[in-house]
């Protein structure tokens, strides 16, 4: 018996599989049995399958089967890097005009609190995107953080790794305490010095787990 799931419900359950690491790179997607385990029909799993490539997230070669892709580290530099450039220049205004954000951050940052607490690194890295959105929603920018979140959310495996490895969790959420606080204070030259040691666009721990985690990562290359 099939079930009633809407496209959307279907394309976002595959996605989160694979960006949380239910699904490793390089892994092989059987689409019949994904139909079967959702208990769905073929086409809308083959149609979010399809999307999911176009998005860079699966490889879908015709003479040997679908795959969950591989990360690739040059790309999310790339990532990084754009995130950056306009993250900073958003949180740069905020902190001109010393804009009041700690009341409207607090219960995020206690539930990035409970999730480290629990070892829950999959809820302590959705919540870390809250932050950041809630942040350009209070700049007047709201629309822009879920746009470039279609590109960031390539870099979520790649944090997942690095956090469950890294022991950064706790790095992690002092540094959003330390951006809040320096919004609030109009200290822009320690906001952005917080922003470019917290955005890791050149991804530090690179090396290091591409090591640990070899069938993983892509070969580097440049765009």
């Amino acid at each position: 018996m099939t079930r009633r799931r809407g496209k959307r419900e279907i394309y976002d359950q595959l996605k989160e599989k694979i960006l949380y690491h239910h699904w490793k790179p390089g892994s092989s997607i059987r689409e019949e049995a994904v139909a079967e385990e959702m208990e769905v029909s073929r086409t809308p799993v083959r149609e979010a399958l399809l999307r999911l490539a176009d998005e860079g997230f699966i490889d879908i070669f015709p003479s040997k089967g679908t795959f969950v892709a591989k990360i690739d580290i040059s790309l999310l530099r790339e990532y990084g890097y754009m995130r950056h450039v306009v993250e900073c220049d958003v949180l740069r205004h905020m902190a001109r005009e010393k804009r009041p954000v700690e009341d409207c951050c607090e219960e995020i940052l206690l539930l990035q609190q409970l999730a480290i607490k629990r070892g829950d690194i999959k809820g302590y890295v959705k919540q870390d995107h809250a932050f950041h959105w809630q942040l350009f929603t209070l700049a007047g920018h709201g629309v822009l953080w879920p746009a470039l979140e279609t590109f960031y959310n390539h870099t979520i495996r790649y944090h997942m790794l690095d956090f469950e490895t890294s022991g950064y969790l706790e790095t992690s959420i002092g540094e959003h305490k330390a951006i809040v606080k320096a919004i609030e204070a109009g200290e822009e030259k320690v906001l952005m010095d917080v922003l470019y040691q917290h955005h890791d666009f050149g991804l530090a721990e690179a090396q290091r787990l591409q090591q640990a985690y070899p069938d993983y990562f892509m070969e580097e290359k440049k765009y």
